[in-house]
């Protein structure tokens, strides 16, 4: 199975505004799709934030990049804080993966949660957690990831005033379940982080990327997403891929 994940899209109403580091998000997130339609991924994955400004005009921009550069590849979303809003439960609700009904793929199980809290903090709902729970029951062996928006490992930077906000209980949930990995965004950068000895990875931001510094920063990094590849004898693999132009 191999399965992409990509995240913060922030799209605007317009196609053709640009915003940090004077990034025009949905010409990044355009070589983002085509770079990841390159790699032949049974999946694609969004954890968060597809909008930068909550309008409905911006949802509507997703779909028609994904449509004419993302083919015929399945996919899946989960919202971020910047989804707070009506318009992605109703563009997106086809779509959505929700944490009662997982995503198979290629024999292998993908769950979602829902973090969204207030303002740009999250929460992980342990009802949620439960709905996870039940369905790794049904197939204990078959392999499990998480996905989920905001990072729940402390990174040491400025992005930790927008964190989740009860990490303790997600961990003591992955003491007890067998996640292979938990895959998360928000932070715009390639991070690499365990809890509760189950991997926890961010990754970069299809458009802008922040520094991971006390203080808030731009990175000088590319966009890009990151490639996860889980082979039927168990072998898995992470990389991220970063778009050149």
């Amino acid at each position: 199975m191999k399965l992409i994940q990509i995240s913060d899209c922030h799209l605007f109403a317009s196609p053709e505004l640009s915003a940090y580091g004077d990034i025009n998000p949905a010409q990044s997130l355009t070589a983002v799709l085509v770079a990841a339609a390159e790699q032949q991924p049974n999946g694609l994955l969004f954890t968060g934030d597809i909008s930068g400004d909550d309008s409905a005009a911006s949802y509507q921009l997703f779909l028609r990049l994904l449509n004419r550069w993302g083919g015929e590849i399945p996919w899946r979303v989960i919202p971020g804080n910047h989804d707070n809003n009506a318009y992605f439960d109703q563009t997106l609700k086809a779509n959505w993966l929700q944490a009662n009904a997982p995503w198979v793929l290629e024999g292998k199980y993908i769950h979602g949660l829902d973090t969204r809290l207030e303002g740009t903090l999250g929460m992980v709902d342990e009802r949620q957690l439960a709905s996870v729970a039940a369905s790794i029951a049904t197939a204990p062996d078959a392999g499990h990831l998480l996905a989920i928006h905001h990072h729940p490992v402390a990174t040491g930077s400025w992005m930790d005033n927008h964190a989740l906000q009860n990490t303790v209980a997600l961990a003591r949930w992955l003491a007890e379940y067998p996640v292979k990995a938990v895959l998360h965004g928000h932070i715009h950068a390639d991070n690499q982080a365990q809890l509760s000895d189950t991997p926890i990875l961010g990754v970069p931001s299809s458009c802008w990327q922040w520094q991971l510094s006390a203080e808030f920063g731009l990175a000088s990094e590319r966009p890009g997403f990151r490639v996860i590849e889980w082979a039927e004898n168990g072998t898995f693999t992470s990389r991220i891929h970063r778009i050149t132009q």
